[in-house]
């Protein structure tokens, strides 16, 4: 089994500008993929960055050939399209940035090596390191893994909240380990 599991923080226009280029240098198919209700569409690669950008989907599936798009749920539309990249798209609201994902498995198939080029950008991208702090009691703990764009890390310093996917705390972009 492989995995690719890479949770960071990046603005809707750095986002876009990835997976626009990912998409043409690798050749991929896009599929936009809606919850509640569940629905699922190819995007065209010359509409995938509006469409990231729009937030008007919040998960992306890409896939290396074309994708089979007649499920009518999450989990069947995985069990057809085992071996999608799956990137889940942080929306920007007043509330602030939600965190994005990339993330992939294969359970016998070694990882294309697509999805590995795919992460080795994103790495390139950004940087590591940030600190989780609860809202109430200032509680902190350090996520060495947690991945951030230079765009997301400006707003961050701006005043910008970086949010998680769930929970209620936020994130300190460049932040170290707290101090003892």
């Amino acid at each position: 089994m492989s995995d690719i599991s890479i949770q960071f923080h990046a603005l809707p226009d750095e986002l876009a500008a990835l997976a626009e280029t990912m998409a043409g240098e690798l050749g991929l198919h896009a599929v936009c993929v809606k919850f509640f209700p569940f629905a699922v569409a190819e995007v065209p690669r010359d509409r995938l960055g509006e469409t990231i950008r729009s937030g008007s989907c919040g998960r992306i599936a890409f896939t290396l050939g074309p994708p089979a798009l007649g499920a009518t749920t999450q989990k069947d539309f995985g069990e057809a399209n085992p071996a999608a990249l799956i990137l889940d798209v942080g929306a920007e609201s007043e509330s602030g940035l939600k965190q994005s994902w990339l993330a992939a498995r294969t359970l016998s198939a070694p990882m294309p090596d697509a999805w590995r080029t795919f992460a080795a950008r994103l790495r390139k991208l950004t940087e590591a390191g940030a600190l989780a702090v609860a809202p109430e009691g200032g509680a902190s703990t350090y996520l060495r893994n947690h991945r951030f764009t230079p765009g997301a890390k400006a707003r961050n310093d701006e005043g910008l909240k970086m949010l998680p996917v769930a929970g209620v705390a936020t994130l300190q972009l460049g932040a170290g380990p707290p101090k003892k």
